[in-house]
Order: structure tokens, then sequence, then C-alpha cells
């Protein structure tokens, strides 16, 4: 995947418009697209402003959901 390399471009979490497609990916039934989701944002989010703002919109539960396994079980 392109968000495991270091050569990838950094995700601007300062956006509206990338936050709420960020959540789209998180909130997806899609295991696929929420772990996609999950990846952008550890490549990414380096910053306490940006993990803030991540905390802030709900991105930490969904994070934690999908750290207790698979969205189909």
């Amino acid at each position: 995947m392109i968000y495991q390399s270091k050569l990838a471009p950094k995700y601007d979490f300062f956006k509206e418009e990338n936050l709420e497609f960020l959540l789209l990916l998180l909130k997806s039934e899609n295991e696929n697209l929420s772990v996609l989701g999950a990846s952008i944002i550890i490549h990414s989010c380096e910053a306490g402003e940006e993990q803030n703002i991540l905390c802030f919109v709900g991105v930490l539960d969904k994070l934690i959901s999908l750290l207790y396994g698979s969205l189909s079980q």
C-alpha cells in the first residue's frame, strides 16, 4: 500500500474535506477501507495538533474498535 512507504506524501488533516474523506474510510463496513484509513493516520499523524483534531472528530473511538478485531466478527 502506498501509505506504508516512507516516501508517500503526508496527509493534511487540517483540511475539512480530507477529514471527511478519512471519516468515510474509517466508518466503512468494508474492512479494507477502514484499514486504509488507519494506515493513512499511522503514516501521516505525527504532531500533537493533528492528534487532537482526529480525537475531536471521533477517530480515536473508531481506531479503538478496529483494535478489538475484525469488523465482520
